[in-house]
């Protein structure tokens, strides 16, 4: 990337993976992106490749099942895996689906299903481990 020092590369590209942290839930185009971090669409993208690896669009989307997964793991009465989806900007449900899949290798109803069995096992009772044996005091005897 011609023009652009390689610390305001690493400044834009941090900033624009703490916008889109901050505004997941909301409908976001890269060019809201862009106006957030003020560059244009070029030279972000270039950015994510370079410094992350990855595009906008990746990057967002991983955050998004990443969040989509720590509230199936939760597994609140009541939680239904379309609301969750839709909660984080996944309008698709198969591709969600699918895309969730791929990326933590269970569907979203395993990860619910498994975090509601959780829930719903009773705590585990106390341990019955025998009481602490008393320490002798004085000096230790020969055969220490």
């Amino acid at each position: 990337m011609h023009g652009i020092a390689a610390s305001r590369r690493q400044v834009l590209a941090s900033e624009a993976e703490s916008w889109l942290r901050q505004n997941l839930t909301k409908p976001l185009t890269i060019a809201d992106l862009c106006q957030a971090v003020q560059t244009s669409e070029r030279t972000l993208h270039s950015t994510f490749r370079e410094r992350l690896g990855t595009t906008p669009k990746l990057l967002l989307k991983g955050l998004r099942l990443k969040a989509a997964r720590r509230e199936l793991l939760q597994g609140a009465p009541g939680t239904r895996i379309t609301d969750v989806a839709l909660n984080w900007g996944f309008l698709h449900f198969g591709w969600f689906s699918h895309d969730y899949r791929r990326c933590f290798g269970e569907t979203p109803s395993d990860t619910l299903r498994r975090a509601c069995r959780r829930a719903s096992r009773p705590a585990p009772a106390p341990s019955r481990a025998a009481p602490p044996r008393e320490v002798p005091r004085g000096r230790p005897s020969a055969a220490a």
